[in-house]
C-alpha cells in the first residue's frame, strides 16, 4: 500500500507541474496495485479512481474523467455511506465535470447533496463549508447570477476569517474570487483593495517568488488592463511571468497562461512583435502539455486569431477560429454556448473577408445553437423551483486572454498537507531530530493548504534548533536537501514513503514546483527495490 500511495502523490505533484502524460501510468499503477490487494471496492480503490480523473480532467477529458468520477462516487456510497465525507468530496468533483460539459442543473443538484452531506457532518462554519461557498459562487458567476455569487463568497470569506484567521491563505482565495467578481461587474474601486489584500497574505506566507503571488499579480494586472492602465497591467504581467518562468518552468501551463496574458497588453499597446511571439509561444506550450484538442488550447487560439484579424491579417486567422470551434464542439458538445461563440467570431472574420455565404452559414448555426438554449434554459425554469442555494463547487473557471484566475478547487483537495507534520515526526523517528525538526507536530499560522487551479501553499514546517543550540531553524528546502544528500533513499524503508511524500509534496508546495523531478525518480526507485 506505500507503493500505491507514494506513487498517487507522485502523480499529483506532476500533474500540478503539468506533466499530464508522465502522470497517467502512475495514476492507474497505483490503482491496479489498490485494486488487486484491497478488492475493486474498497474506498483507497475509490481514492485512486477520484485521482485518476482528476487527471483526465486537467488534460480536457471530460467524458473520461466523469465516468471515473461516477465509479468513485458509487463504491464510496456503498463501502462508507451515503452521507460520509468523502462521498461529499466525490460528489463535489463529479459537479465539476458536470459543470464543464453544460450539464448546470444536475451539476447544481450534486452540489446541494455534497453541501447537505457536509453541513450536517461539519457543521455551518466548518473551512470545507466555506470552500463548497466558494466554488459555488464561482458557477453562479458564470451562470449571471452574480448577486448569489456576493452572498456565497462573503459568506466564505467571513467564516474562514473567523476559523482561519485573516491572514490564512484561503482567506486570499476568498479575497481574490471576490475582488474578481467585483472587477466583472466594473467595480473596480471596490476590487482593488480586495487584490491587494491577497498580494500581502500570499506574500507573507508564501514569499515574493511563489507561483500564488503569481496569479495575484496576474489578476491585479488583468484589473488594470480592462481600465486601460496599460503601462501599469504590463509590469504586473511581467512579473507573474518571470515567477512562473522560474519557479514551474518555461514549458508549464500556468507560464502558457501567463505568456497569453501578458500578449494582449503588448497588443493594446500596439507591440506587435511581441504580443505574436507571446500568443505563439502560449499555442506551442498548451499543445504540449495539454494536447492539441484541450478547451485551454482553443482559448489561445482565439487571442491569436483576433490579434491577427485586428492587424489585417484575417486569412491567417481562418484556421485558428476553426480549430476553435472543433475542440469545443468536441469537448463541451454541439450545443455549448463556447461553440456558439466561436462560430460568431468564424462568421465575423469571414464578412470582413468578403466571403458572404460562408459567414451567413455560421452566423445561421450560432442563431440556432443560441435559441436551442433558451428554449432548454425555460422549459428547466418552469419545471423545477430550486430551493435556496448555498452550495459548491471546486471547477476551474475557462481561461480567456487577458482572463482573471479564480482560485477554486480542483478535484480532490489534499488534507494530507494539514496532517503532513505530525506524521512527519512520528513517521522519521530519530532522524527527525537529527535535522533540527523537533517540533514539527504542527501546522504554523497561516501555513495551510487551500486549493487553487493547481493546488494553493502546504504547511510551513516549524523548524527548530536542537536543544541549547543558537543556529537558525533550517528552511523547508534545506531540510529536504539534508534527507536527500545525507541518507538517501536507503534511510526510508517503504512503512515510512507515505511520509516522506508528504514531507516533499509539502515542501514542494511552499517552495515551488521543481522539486517535484528530483524526487521522482529516487521515490520510485526505493519502492520498487523494497
Amino acid at each position: 500500500m506505500a507503493l500505491a500511495t507514494a506513487l498517487n502523490t507522485l502523480a499529483i505533484l506532476l500533474n500540478r507541474l503539468g506533466k499530464h502524460e508522465d502522470a497517467m501510468p502512475l495514476c492507474e499503477w497505483a490503482h491496479s496495485v489498490r485494486a488487486d490487494l484491497l478488492g475493486p471496492e474498497h474506498p483507497e480503490v475509490a481514492t485512486s479512481l477520484n485521482n485518476l480523473a482528476a487527471l483526465l480532467y486537467s488534460m480536457g477529458k471530460y467524458d473520461e474523467a466523469v465516468t471515473h468520477f461516477q465509479h468513485s462516487l458509487a463504491i464510496r456510497e456503498k463501502a462508507l455511506g451515503p452521507e460520509h465525507p468523502e462521498v461529499a468530496e466525490s460528489l463535489n468533483n463529479l459537479a465539476v465535470l458536470l459543470t464543464h460539459q453544460g450539464r448546470n442543473e444536475e451539476a447544481m443538484e450534486t452540489y446541494d447533496r455534497s453541501l447537505y452531506i457536509r453541513e450536517k457532518l461539519l457543521g455551518h462554519e466548518h473551512p470545507d463549508i466555506a470552500t463548497t461557498l466558494n466554488n459555488l459562487a464561482v458557477l453562479l458567476k458564470d451562470l449571471g447570477r452574480p448577486a448569489e455569487a456576493k452572498l456565497h463568497h462573503e459568506r466564505a470569506l467571513s467564516i474562514r476569517s473567523k476559523v482561519l484567521g485573516s491572514h490564512h491563505p484561503d482567506v486570499a482565495t476568498s479575497l481574490n474570487n471576490l475582488a474578481v467578481l467585483l472587477k466583472d461587474q466594473g467595480k473596480f474601486d471596490e476590487a482593488e483593495p480586495l487584490y491587494q489584500r491577497s498580494l500581502e497574505i500570499d506574500e507573507k506566507v508564501y514569499g515574493p517568488n511563489h507561483p500564488e503571488v503569481a496569479l495575484d499579480c496576474n489578476n491585479l494586472a488583468v484589473m488594470l488592463k480592462e481600465q486601460g492602465k496599460y503601462e501599469a497591467a504590463q509590469l504586473y504581467h511581467e512579473t507573474a511571468l518571470a515567477i512562473r518562468e522560474d519557479v514551474l518552468g518555461p514549458t508549464h501551463p500556468d507560464t502558457a497562461t501567463s505568456l497569453l496574458n501578458l500578449a494582449g497588453v503588448y497588443d493594446s499597446l500596439d507591440k506587435h512583435v511581441e504580443a505574436e511571439r507571446l500568443y505563439r509561444r502560449s499555442l506551442a506550450i498548451r499543445e504540449e502539455m495539454l494536447g492539441p484538442m484541450h478547451p485551454k488550447v482553443a482559448n489561445v487560439a482565439a487571442g491569436l486569431a483576433r490579434f491577427l484579424t485586428r492587424v489585417g491579417r484575417g486569412e491567417e486567422a481562418l484556421p485558428l477560429l476553426e480549430r476553435c470551434v472543433k475542440i469545443h464542439h468536441t469537448s463541451f458538445g454541439p450545443e455549448d454556448s463556447s461553440v456558439a461563440t466561436s462560430l460568431n467570431f468564424l462568421a465575423n472574420v469571414l464578412m470582413q473577408l468578403g466571403r458572404l455565404k460562408e459567414a451567413k452559414v455560421c452566423f445561421k448555426n450560432a442563431g440556432e445553437i443560441e435559441a436551442s438554449r433558451q428554449r432548454r434554459s425555460k422549459d428547466d425554469q418552469g419545471r423545477t423551483a430550486r430551493p435556496s442555494v448555498s452550495e459548491e463547487r471546486p471547477s476551474v473557471s475557462e481561461e480567456r486572454p487577458s482572463a482573471s484566475e479564480e482560485r477554486v478547487e480542483q478535484p480532490r483537495k489534499l488534507s494530507t498537507f494539514m496532517r503532513a507534520g505530525s506524521q512527519l515526526y512520528h513517521a522519521l523517528g530519530g532522524y527527525v531530530d537529527t535535522w533540527g525538526l523537533k517540533g514539527v507536530q504542527g501546522v504554523s499560522q497561516g501555513g495551510q493548504e487551500g486549493v487553487t487551479r493547481g493546488s494553493r501553499g502546504g504547511p510551513e514546517p516549524r523548524g527548530g534548533a536542537p536543544a541549547g543550540a543558537s543556529r537558525r531553524a533550517p528552511s523547508g528546502r534545506e531540510t529536504f536537501w539534508r534527507l536527500c544528500r545525507h541518507h538517501g533513499p536507503a534511510v526510508f524503508p517503504a512503512a515510512r514513503m507515505e511520509a516522506f511524500a508528504l514531507l516533499v509534496l509539502s515542501i514542494n508546495n511552499l517552495q515551488g514546483y521543481s522539486l517535484a523531478d528530483l524526487y521522482a525518480p529516487m521515490l520510485v526507485s526505493t519502492l520498487v527495490q523494497g
